[in-house]
């Protein structure tokens, strides 16, 4: 619930509460790769993602850039994100 109310911070400890308790699955590690990314835990993001089999590059100040297992570039993708509320404004 908090991934999806986009409380990532929150959500990076419950996926790796959820670590503890259930193991290095892939839903986990992805989950705990996300959200570590999102909340700016560079190094746990990086860590998550490699254990995934995705090679990882690190720049000072930067998030992580992940590439595909044998180093090539992942291709671009569209990201959906939900809106909060109606979404709808009352212009007057």
């Amino acid at each position: 619930c908090h991934k999806w109310a986009g409380r990532f911070r929150v959500a990076w400890v419950a996926f790796q509460r959820a670590e503890e308790r259930l193991g290095a699955t892939r839903a986990v590690l992805f989950n705990r790769a996300v959200c570590a990314t999102a909340s700016g835990q560079v190094q746990d993001a990086a860590d998550a993602w490699r254990r995934l089999g995705m090679k990882v590059e690190l720049a000072a100040g930067a998030l992580p850039r992940v590439l595909a297992a044998d180093g090539a570039r992942l291709p671009d993708v569209w990201v959906r994100v939900p809106t909060r509320g109606t979404g709808h404004a009352e212009v007057g």
